[in-house]
C-alpha cells in the first residue's frame, strides 16, 4: 500500500519489511536470553514498529489503521512483560518470595 508512492513510500516500505523480519527473528532470538534482555529487545522492537507506523501514517492513513491493531498488541505485551519483571526484580524479588 506504500511501496509504490514515490521515494517516500519505498522508504516506508523498507521500514515494514524490517519490522516485518524482526518480528519473525524475535522468537528465535530471545529463546536463549533471560527476562530482563527478551523485555529490552520486545521494547526495541516496539520502537522500530512505531517508527515504520510513523512513516507508514504520512504516506497512507489506511495502511497505518490496518498496522495498529498488530503494534497495539505488540506495544501491550512488551509493556505487560516489562511490568512483571520489574515486579519481580531485586529489591522486590526477594520479598515477594515466600519460601
Amino acid at each position: 500500500m506504500v511501496s509504490d508512492k514515490g521515494r517516500a513510500g519505498r522508504n516506508a516500505g523498507w521500514w515494514v519489511v524490517g519490522l516485518m523480519a524482526g518480528m519473525i527473528a524475535f522468537p528465535f532470538l530471545v529463546s536463549p536470553l533471560d527476562s530482563l534482555a527478551l523485555s529490552a529487545v520486545a521494547m526495541a522492537l516496539l520502537i522500530v514498529g512505531l517508527a515504520a507506523i510513523a512513516r507508514v501514517s504520512k504516506i497512507s492513513p489506511r495502511a497505518a489503521l490496518l498496522m495498529a491493531p498488530g503494534l497495539g498488541w505488540m506495544g501491550f505485551s512488551a509493556l505487560m512483560g516489562l511490568s512483571f519483571l520489574s515486579g519481580w526484580s531485586p529489591p522486590f524479588g526477594p520479598t515477594n518470595n515466600q519460601n
